[in-house]
């Protein structure tokens, strides 16, 4: 029993060691502000949110999401968005401008009934993400996109990368 148990501590630690030696998918640092290389800033920034396979959501208009609930955020190089809104999945379109602003239309979903207070978090998901006009990076590690007046929508993390 005390080898098994040192085993899983062995797993354990090998395992929180990896997870302080991976690498950020995102650039160090990206501002929208800067006009000497913004247009350089701007595709490094559309690759790196195309980089992550799968950005989770951790936040929605500063109110939380419901513990346990998945919400995803995968940004393809064609394009397309799509993920889990929680309940079910939706797809449409994303483009990063020229300007450093970012836009999601032509949002789809399926139509799966579900617990109450999913349905309602997946609503103001949908709505946020059809909402934002603009990102930026929290701690190098955070995606944050917002609204034209700056006001935090989503915060996502991303959860697995390309390789």
């Amino acid at each position: 029993m005390k080898t098994i148990v040192r085993l899983c501590s062995s797993i354990i630690m090998v395992a929180a060691l990896g997870a302080c030696s991976s690498q950020s998918p995102v650039p160090a640092s990206v501002s929208n502000d800067s006009t000497a290389g913004q247009q350089e800033a701007v595709a490094s920034a559309s690759t790196s949110l195309a980089s992550a396979l799968e950005w989770q959501v951790e936040d929605i208009n500063q109110g939380g999401i419901i513990d346990y609930s998945m919400i995803t955020v995968n940004f393809g190089m064609d394009g397309q968005v799509s993920g889990s809104s929680g309940c079910n999945q939706y797809s449409g379109r994303w483009q990063q401008l020229d300007n450093g602003d970012i836009r999601f239309d032509q949002l789809i979903s399926t139509r799966k009934a579900c617990a109450p207070a999913l349905m309602m978090q997946e609503q103001r998901f949908l709505a946020a993400l059809q909402g934002a006009s603009q990102y930026r990076w929290l701690h190098d590690t955070w995606l944050l996109l917002t609204d034209d007046e700056g006001r935090a929508l989503l915060k996502l993390i991303p959860k697995s990368t390309k390789s």
